[in-house]
């Protein structure tokens, strides 16, 4: 009863955001494909045919099954190859927080100086690591150090996959889900040009995979010294998690839901497991304590938590135009001194707009964001990388390649969808949203816990800041994973029923 009330409910929420997005996300493939190059358009008609010779032939099928060993280890040296290249031609400044933390952590001044870390506590650890790597591999400007963290980057994207894929084959042991999470990662995340963002996004994508790695090894582990550790380690990883990327506590909070359903239906024992959950929530205490202590005492420059913006602070921006980043509230924010006032201020100008939007307004504004927030396969890179200052790369190649590779991304020529190269991206995005979709039968437990985990984490980005889809990034894992399994169950359906 609870399961399926549970479920139920889930699906309410899941349905209509899941349709949002697709909506908006169709919406955006008739502008892609106007722009597409000639070659783009005959490999796209390649791989449609590609694609569809696998879905009917047998004999291709079993090629492919037989050369997947070479096709695999062929992807790695290309991935690998792609990345570098990426990395080579695309690494350069930004007038945003990524560069704001490196040029911090290289000791160059940036707009804000070191009062910045006071504002936003959670960038600190951040720049701490880089402040690290800087003078650990005695590095001499903010230019070497940004391109050392980009190559840190490619290691970061490549171990969150392992993770990911050796998570999703431990928890569903099922090779079709494994596969697709796989493909949709690899295409939309692992090769994307956020290789050369080194950011609390893709470090966010990276803890979330590391936390399904962990969580895969309590599904049928019998060792207690063992589940001691996962927990120990899984309440470690949770504080550091939410140092880097606050939202990421929605994981927790879904893990929190469905371990509470599990106790009521009693699929777990709490008699058996509340000394593991005791040292989860141990762990998780010191560690918080200790580096929220550290934050606050250390050598280089001590949080004045005064400073800090309000939680308040963001919703008002979520609620601000298209619900991202807001710069006139932001310098409203820093002009009040008082936090308390900060707080009030915030809180008064939500509930005013609010009153000035009314329901039926406010409903239609989070359809839209709802759009805005999830519909972009680039993940926010259309949106705002043919913007003066998003990425500027420090070399400006004259080699046809290259150059080629910098006008897709990074100039103003490439228009919003790199060319026409985000339509592949985008079309594989929407197979992604319409998987979100077909898990609607799922009911499991454990899948239960994707379902909360990514209605919570849209529901996050509608009441705080978004505005762009480069905030799902730390979602993406979950996301994945949910739309294949609902993908794989809706084809063993359409098998069952053909058999």
């Amino acid at each position: 009863m609870f399961i399926k009330s549970s479920n139920k409910l889930l699906n309410f929420f899941l349905f209509i955001l899941s349709s949002i997005s697709i909506i908006g996300a169709l919406s955006l493939i008739p502008t892609d494909f106007a722009s597409i190059t000639k070659s783009m358009f005959w490999v796209l008609v390649f791989l449609i045919v590609l694609t569809y010779s696998f879905i009917k032939s047998k004999s291709l099928r079993k090629i492919v099954l037989n050369l997947r060993r070479w096709i695999i280890f062929i992807s790695i040296i290309l991935t690998f190859c792609w990345q570098f290249i990426l990395v080579k031609t695309l690494s350069g400044n930004t007038w945003w927080d990524t560069s704001i933390v490196a040029q911090a952590a290289s000791g160059q001044k940036n707009w804000l100086g070191m009062m910045y870390f006071s504002y936003y506590p959670n960038t600190f650890y951040l720049f701490r690591f880089e402040k690290f790597i800087f003078e650990a591999f005695n590095l001499g400007n903010f230019k070497e150090l940004t391109t050392v963290l980009n190559n840190i980057n490619i290691i970061v994207l490549d171990l969150s996959f392992v993770f990911l894929i050796n998570a999703v084959k431990r928890i569903f042991k099922k090779k079709k889900v494994t596969y697709l999470v796989g493909f949709f990662s690899w295409i939309l995340i692992v090769l994307s040009p956020y290789v050369v963002i080194f950011y609390s996004d893709t470090l966010g994508f990276f803890v979330s995979s590391l936390i399904l790695y962990i969580l895969s090894f309590l599904f049928d582990n019998r060792s207690i010294i063992k589940t001691y550790c996962l927990y120990i380690v899984l309440g470690v990883l949770s504080v550091i998690g939410y140092f880097i990327k606050p939202s990421l506590v929605i994981v927790y909070i879904a893990l929190t839901i469905v371990g509470i359903l599990s106790i009521v239906i009693k699929y777990i024992s709490v008699r058996k497991n509340i000394k593991f959950f005791v040292a989860f929530l141990l762990s998780l205490g010191i560690s918080f304590s200790f580096l929220q202590y550290y934050q606050h005492h250390n050598e280089i420059y001590n949080i004045d938590s005064r400073m800090t913006m309000p939680m308040s602070h963001f919703i008002v921006m979520g609620m601000t135009e298209k619900g991202g980043y807001d710069p006139q509230n932001t310098k409203e924010n820093f002009d009040v001194k008082d936090p308390k006032k900060r707080n009030q201020m915030n809180i008064e100008s939500a509930a005013k707009k609010l009153n000035e939007m009314g329901l039926t307004n406010y409903l239609k504004f989070l359809v839209i964001k709802q759009s805005n927030n999830t519909s972009d396969a680039t993940f926010g890179w259309r949106n705002e990388a043919q913007g003066v200052g998003f990425l500027i790369p420090f070399e400006n190649y004259h080699d046809h390649f290259m150059n080629k590779i910098q006008k897709i991304f990074t100039s103003s020529e490439s228009g919003q969808n790199w060319k026409g190269y985000a339509l592949l991206n985008q079309l594989i995005w929407v197979i992604v949203l319409i998987g979100l979709i077909l898990s609607l039968p799922l009911k499991e437990l454990k899948v239960q816990f994707f379902k909360y985990t990514v209605i919570g984490g849209m529901i996050f980005l509608l009441i705080f800041e978004g505005g762009r889809s480069r905030y799902l990034i730390q979602f993406l894992p979950y996301i994945f994973i949910l739309a294949s399994l609902g993908i794989t169950n809706a084809i063993n359906v359409v098998i069952s029923k053909k058999n």
